[in-house]
């Protein structure tokens, strides 16, 4: 049997407001509705709150009111909020480093695949028969088309996550559709 919400003795309850174990201790018990248990809530955790009926007015709560507009930061802080988000330059820095080298593989990878596959008439992708030509266009685009899109994402989406070509599909699309292409 669950314990009652008028218990005080701090241990993992059931609120009557909630199906969740609470640890937080109770308040004390205070019969009020003739049921033996307190009425509402039984502890802090499990207060219910009134919705604001002006969601763009500023929260009450601290922690989720807007910060204030820091004009003594740089420019570029101020555009990726980087210490609004507990970051700093160096760390992002730093991941951005870690990212380009996990995912520069798909530079070398990517033309190796797509570059070195015919189509019916034995030319490599940008009409030659060479397949050294159709490996550099490949890796140029891949590397200029991972470039701008990581870029955009960045300064446009101001979300630091790098965009490149996935290598799921390449094998297929080379040695299935592509010998089959002129």
């Amino acid at each position: 049997m669950a314990r009652l919400a008028g218990d005080i003795d701090g241990a993992l309850h059931e609120s009557t407001w909630s199906h969740f174990p609470c640890a937080i201790p109770l308040r004390p018990p205070t019969d009020t509705n003739g049921m033996g248990r307190t009425p509402g809530p039984a502890c802090a955790a499990h207060t219910l709150r009134p919705a604001n009926p002006n969601p763009t007015a500023q929260a009450e709560n601290p922690d989720l009111a807007a910060p204030a507009a820091h004009t003594d930061l740089p420019a570029w802080d101020r555009w990726f909020e980087l210490t609004r988000r507990g970051s700093t330059l160096g760390t992002e820095f730093r991941g951005g480093l870690v990212t380009f080298f996990t995912m520069a593989y798909t530079v070398v990878l990517n033309p190796l695949i797509i570059g070195t596959a015919a189509d019916i008439n034995s030319n490599y992708i940008g009409g030659g028969d060479k397949p050294v030509v159709a490996i550099g266009l490949v890796a140029g685009v891949t590397a200029l088309v991972a470039g701008l899109l990581t870029i955009t994402m960045g300064a446009i989406g101001r979300f630091p996550l790098a965009i490149a070509a996935a290598l799921g599909l390449n094998s297929f699309l080379a040695y299935t559709i592509a010998p089959l292409m002129t």
